[in-house]
């Protein structure tokens, strides 16, 4: 734990100086129907912080619980669309097949795997817009398809990543279709930064005090980015008709679920996450927050 006699670290500059004002879009497009195995009773629990929601199930807080039984895949290692660089279990990190042993268990609810959904099936729109290449970023006008795209879409998720984040240039009250903006992804760099040696060699989920000591505000730490970058989105969506989807705290326990490396690379890769993996965990809760906003309306 940080003691009130070090020195705050000094946070990173490349997500704090990003003046990008349109997030990379990601979408959905179908998600396999999986097979839930009876569920064993030896559990191993690590419990977040309970939920001040006034919705009737906040699907963002809850326990990882260990379920050596669990089999919630919708694909395996198999799958020839994994990138390489994480697919840890063709890459044998050590813990690649417990990775997905772990369900996400809300406060007063549960998480189901999600079934097949497409929008098309359900008379909808959906497409996957957007780029990542340094070069093709639009820094001052988002380029026409990206603007226009929640007039003729009916679901869009706007996924704020590390190098794109600052909703400063889109217009959070803009009507037509459900809007969702997820938020930051956390990193897990322990010992130094990414370019600064730091590592990810842990094996389990980190307890709610090591979460603290991570991401905490007032720590000022290495990972402490994407608690910063969320209070800018909150309050940039508050008030708007955008809908967030919260993934950030359930996924700063899962310091464990990140390529390392896996695979025989040179530098920790604690940024991304293996696959399978806690994404599709991400994607659960995407459908059950779609059929929450269904129930709603």
């Amino acid at each position: 734990m940080a003691t009130k006699d070090q020195q705050p670290k000094k946070l990173p500059l490349f997500p704090l100086l990003s003046l990008l004002c349109f997030a990379s879009i990601f979408l959905a497009l179908s998600l396999s129907l999986s097979k839930r195995a009876s569920i064993s009773n030896e559990t191993i629990h690590f419990r977040s912080t309970p939920s001040l929601t006034s919705t009737p199930c906040n699907y963002s807080h809850g326990s990882w619980i260990y379920d050596p039984n669990w089999i919630p895949n919708k694909y395996d290692s198999t799958c020839k669309e994994i990138f390489k660089g994480w697919n840890c279990i063709a890459g044998n990190k050590s813990n690649a097949k417990d990775i997905i042993k772990w369900r996400w268990q809300p406060n007063g609810c549960d998480l189901p795997p999600s079934t097949r959904w497409s929008a098309n099936a359900n008379g909808g729109e959906l497409e996957s817009l957007g780029y990542k290449e340094g070069y093709r970023v639009d820094v001052d006008i988002p380029e026409g398809t990206w603007a226009d795209a929640p007039s003729f879409h009916d679901v869009l998720i706007f996924n704020t990543g590390h190098w794109w984040w600052a909703p400063s240039k889109f217009d959070p009250n803009a009507s037509g279709g459900i809007k969702l903006f997820r938020t930051q992804s956390p990193r897990h760099f322990e010992g130094g930064d990414w370019d600064q040696g730091g590592s990810c060699p842990r094996l389990q989920p980190l307890s709610t005090e090591k979460v603290e000591e991570l991401f905490s505000l007032k720590n000022n730490g290495t990972n402490v980015e994407s608690r910063l970058v969320n209070q800018h989105l909150f309050k940039a969506l508050k008030g708007s008709s955008f809908h967030v989807l919260d993934i950030t705290h359930l996924s700063e326990f899962r310091a464990d679920a990140h390529p390392a490396t896996a695979g025989g690379k040179k530098h920790d890769d604690c940024m991304h996450w293996c696959l399978p993996g806690i994404t599709d965990i991400w994607n659960d809760l995407f459908i059950m927050h779609l059929n929450s906003i269904k129930a709603r309306n």
